[in-house]
């Protein structure tokens, strides 16, 4: 269709009327040329003209026809598990680029004469408006992938939306091409969205990875691999360092914190002098009761000349053998007073961690119990219940992994956190992960750096119910991942889950600028809806208006009484080229996009067929254990509804 300043999509299709016209004209040509006084050839090529002008209308029509009915039909894209194919880059879903025309002509849907010409609203499951997505199809082949490379998603995506409108089915179906690709996935899933963990399984299967599959289910340890949070690091201090990361740091919490942190990285540097199994299970029994450790310790560096001069000590009586000692060392055993004065007298050079053991010792007990205080909340609910187990060092049986071994492999793990049944429980391993998982960036961050070889193997994070997980090691893990190849993908229902998990709407907004791409389903609260409408242009859209005016003639020289006149108008309007009232008009499964760049698009997600998922056993139970505590709206895709196509009237 040629250009005009306005479109007018939405009116009866004239063009059907001048088609019939055409294709009346040719036929009588072609057969009757002799009452057109034309010879047969010349008949022929008019005929041909006239059919080709019939089907030119014809096609115009039908155009206007097809737009009316991509506004208001519902249309369902599905995707059965084996038709996903690996792509570079990652296709996040179908859509097109949103600009000042889909403006306009979304303007012109919701006008009263829109009104008239599209008829009321069809009710669907779905909510919201039609009208969102409808305006971008009307050109040809207008709906395509949209794609977002490896460069783009290094820069973190942060994805907002009420619970159903779309978010589990966006992470399943990007988290399954990063599996088709051979990407290393993490998956956390507070919630314990069951159709999560089949897409999961499912994608390894078709993608001939299930060896690589890792499964840790707070919830369901009967089925699930083993992590130990605190078994690997770079550096012994980032073991106190993600125990006491969760303590308070406000006002005089800083000093029993600051207490806190020396007391676990001296029992944890003694733990690691002794070779022994490092563990929560093993901190917090330390932690109960310091004495046998630094007895140990103390014994192993002491030698045999320790333990000649402890044995001759522990012939004195109990108030000998306490003479001249602090009063907290006092309240240990005997044994334990023998040690620490024979290495006092036998050491031949100091030692860091039998220094602060003794120090810690000197503190005593009962006065040690308060300074600690709150350190055992943090580990007893990490050794309690099914936690202990999952979280241990045993190997004995069952599978194991950690965070370094899995991205080596490009392995795929799913961390089921079970939120719903114990919320403190699931924020203190998911901080334990994630500090770990940071701790672990920057040592491919150095060892990249040194070597000046770039970091070619991406790191796939998908973080669901983000006000569950977001604590201060996520925060670390969002800054500082990039450089070590780490793409970090956010959900979250609104902008206040953000702030109550911080604590400070300003700290909140630091945390959503690390965020380069920005999806958008539907969401309640204009504030939410500002992280996205916020910051864009306005846009301007062409108007008409009419005008009508009549004027008296007072003159009784003519036969006129008065004159009438009737115009047209065209004007100008700016609007904003996204407002909050799309975003909360969003149907399920639709959304927008505020990709690296400033780009803007609108986008719909595909239906997941799961039908075809065949789980073994132990994960078929797991599975439906889940389904029966979770609860899921996002079923917005298993539907289509048939619409017919408008008449011309």
């Amino acid at each position: 269709m040629r250009a005009y300043p306005i479109e007018a999509l939405l009116r009866p299709a004239v063009e059907w009327q001048s088609a019939m016209v055409a294709l009346a004209s040719a036929a009588l040509v072609a057969v009757y040329p002799h009452y057109f006084f034309v010879e047969a050839v010349p008949s022929a090529v008019l005929a041909l003209l006239l059919l080709a002008l019939a089907a030119t209308r014809a096609f115009q029509s039908w155009k206007i026809l097809r737009y009316r009915h991509c506004l208001i039909a519902r249309r369902a894209w599905q995707i059965m598990g084996f038709q996903f194919a690996p792509q570079d880059p990652v296709d996040i879903g179908r859509g097109f680029d949103w600009g000042a025309k889909h403006v306009a002509r979304l303007a012109d849907a919701r006008s009263e004469r829109g009104s008239r010409q599209l008829g009321p609203a069809v009710a669907s499951d779905r909510g919201g408006s039609p009208f969102l997505h409808g305006v971008g199809l009307f050109e040809f082949r207008s709906e395509m992938l949209i794609s977002l490379s490896d460069a783009a998603r290094a820069g973190n995506m942060l994805v907002l939306g009420t619970t159903g409108t779309g978010k589990s089915t966006a992470l399943q179906y990007w988290a399954t091409q990063d599996i088709l690709r051979g990407d290393a996935v993490i998956i956390f899933d507070p919630k314990n969205d069951p159709d999560v963990l089949i897409s999961v399984y499912q994608a390894c299967q078709i993608a001939d990875r299930e060896e690589d599959l890792r499964i840790l289910h707070l919830g369901h340890p009967e089925g699930s691999d083993r992590y130990n949070p605190v078994g690997r690091f770079e550096r012994v201090t980032e073991v106190a360092n993600r125990v006491t990361g969760r303590l308070s740091s406000e006002g005089e919490s800083a000093v029993f914190r600051e207490f806190a942190w020396v007391y676990i990285n001296t029992i944890t540097r003694a733990i690691q002098d002794l070779k022994q199994p490092l563990d929560y299970s093993a901190l917090l029994d330390h932690a109960r009761d310091i004495g046998p450790l630094a007895e140990e310790y103390l014994l192993s560096v002491g030698g045999v000349k320790l333990k000649a001069r402890r044995n001759d000590l522990l012939e004195l009586k109990r108030n000998e053998l306490a003479a001249g000692e602090r009063a907290g060392l006092r309240e240990y055993t005997s044994e334990i007073l023998a040690t620490v004065k024979a290495y006092r007298e036998t050491k031949t050079q100091p030692n860091a961690v039998a220094e602060s053991l003794i120090r810690l010792l000197n503190v005593g007990p009962s006065h040690l119990d308060k300074l600690i205080q709150s350190l055992f909340p943090f580990l007893e609910r990490l050794c309690t219940g099914p936690a202990a187990w999952l979280l241990s060092s045993e190997t004995d049986s069952g599978r194991s992994f950690d965070w370094e071994s899995i991205i080596q492999a490009r392995g795929v793990v799913y961390v089921g956190l079970d939120a719903l049944t114990d919320a403190d429980v699931a924020s203190a391993v998911g901080a334990a992960m994630f500090a770990d998982l940071t701790a672990l960036a920057g040592k491919r961050y150095n060892a990249a750096a040194a070597t000046g070889s770039p970091l070619n193997q991406p790191i796939r994070i998908y973080a669901d119910e983000l006000s569950e997980l977001l604590g201060k090691e996520f925060i670390q893990l969002v800054n500082k991942g990039r450089g070590a190849g780490l793409s970090i993908t956010a959900f979250a229902q609104s902008f206040f889950d953000v702030e109550s998990a911080i604590g400070s709407p300003a700290r909140a907004r630091v945390v959503l600028e690390n965020f380069n791409n920005l999806l958008m389903f539907r969401v309640r609260n204009e504030q939410t809806a500002a992280a996205i409408t916020d910051g864009l242009p306005q846009v301007t859209i062409q108007t008409q208006m009419v005008v009508s005016s009549t004027q008296d003639n007072p003159s009784p020289e003519t036969d006129i009484d008065f004159t009438s006149s009737t115009q047209i108008r065209l004007g100008q309007e700016r609007i904003p080229l996204l407002s909050s009232a799309d975003i909360k008009q969003l149907p399920r499964g639709e959304c927008f996009g505020d990709l690296e760049g400033g780009r803007i698009v609108k986008l719909r997600l595909p239906w997941l067929n799961r039908t075809q998922a065949d789980l073994p056993r132990s994960l078929n139970e797991m599975t439906a254990q889940m389904r029966k505590r979770y609860r899921s709206s996002e079923a917005w895709a298993n539907f289509s509804i048939d619409i017919p196509v408008p008449t011309s009237e």
